[in-house]
């Protein structure tokens, strides 16, 4: 007998759901961030343009309280600044403090040593083909194209 369809959709979705969470690093060790506070200091690091905090919303895919929240956090760890807006006095940007650099360069690799393993592990057209697949998803999942 043929399994319904959702079953098979519910199956995909259990793996995505797993590939996530051993993506995401547990147990921390001293001084580590969060991971929305890592992804928030490494876009205002990969960025070369003015960063607001609307901008960080829509690259994480979160919502404007929580970033609020985030570079509350961020800021009392001294780890980020925000400045008044060029031409948006009702806005302000944001840019990582030398200590924010310093912090990540001590931690990056503690984050990012699964990404590190399935790139060592698969073949390299395999790794490539999965992070453009990944990439195509998220545009179609955020209703683009």
């Amino acid at each position: 007998m043929k399994e319904p369809e959702w079953i098979k959709m519910i199956n995909y979705s259990q793996e995505i759901r797993l590939f996530s969470h051993l993506l995401n690093r547990r147990g921390k060790p001293k001084n580590v961030l969060t991971k929305d506070e890592l992804d928030l200091l490494s876009i205002l690091i990969i960025d070369d343009e003015i960063i607001t905090p609307i901008i960080i919303s829509k690259r994480m895919g979160v919502s404007k309280p929580l970033v609020s929240r985030l570079i509350e956090q961020l800021n009392k760890k001294e780890l980020l600044l925000k400045s008044p807006h060029p031409f948006d006095k009702r806005s302000y940007c944001l840019k990582i403090t030398a200590q924010g650099r310093k912090h990540l360069d001590d931690i990056y690799t503690y984050y990012l040593e699964p990404i590190y393993q399935l790139k060592k592990k698969l073949p390299s057209d395999d790794f490539t083909q999965l992070i453009n697949l990944i990439k195509k998803s998220n545009i179609t999942l955020k209703g683009g194209q």
